[in-house]
């Protein structure tokens, strides 16, 4: 494959390689195995990522075949999830959990494949979530992201969500100092 030429000032979409096997897609109930696979994968990688990693391992492994198929079930869940693939393997993920009577979401667990990091995948997911959200009725997206996790305040940033406040966050045995950001939809 060969590789696009960059000019002398190259924007962000110019560094960017080209997505064109990459799909933003759904899953069904009956793809509750990848679920579960890359909420693994994910945990693995990047326990700094989610509230703590010894919860999250258990509850992912004691989770059944049911309680993963019924995550999928968007006519069931409070849960919306969107997936990217590239050629028949998963590489990322997004869910937000909605607050029918507040009209918000909560998102969750972004993940993208470190070899596909810096390719928009991340990027391409929120956007889909937040369309989803909106065509759900959906007025205000809200997330939590640590400070040292700078990619994903910029890419939060550049979707248009604003730091609504600071928090300290315990992860393992230390103290991260993290942000609260809202997006209205």
């Amino acid at each position: 494959m060969e590789m696009p030429r960059f000019s002398e000032t190259r924007s962000d979409a110019e560094m960017t390689p080209r997505l064109s096997n990459i799909r933003i897609v759904q899953l069904t109930p009956e793809d509750w195995e990848i679920l579960r696979k890359l909420k693994l994968t994910s945990l693995q990688q990047d326990p700094i990522a989610f509230l703590d990693y010894q919860d999250g391992m258990d509850t992912y492994l004691k989770r059944t075949e049911y309680e993963w198929r019924k995550k999928l079930d968007e006519q069931t869940s409070s849960t919306v999830y969107v997936f990217a693939e590239e050629n028949g393997e998963f590489i990322g993920m997004v869910n937000a959990r909605i607050d029918e009577k507040k009209q918000e979401a909560l998102i969750q667990h972004l993940y993208v494949d470190p070899d596909h990091r810096g390719q928009m995948v991340g990027k391409r997911l929120l956007e889909t979530l937040l369309q989803k959200l909106k065509g759900r009725g959906i007025g205000k997206a809200k997330l939590a992201v640590l400070e040292t996790q700078k990619p994903a305040i910029r890419l939060y940033e550049s979707l248009g969500f604003e730091k609504m406040s600071e928090f300290l966050d315990l992860r393992g045995d230390r103290l991260y100092k993290s942000f609260r950001m809202e997006l209205v939809l």
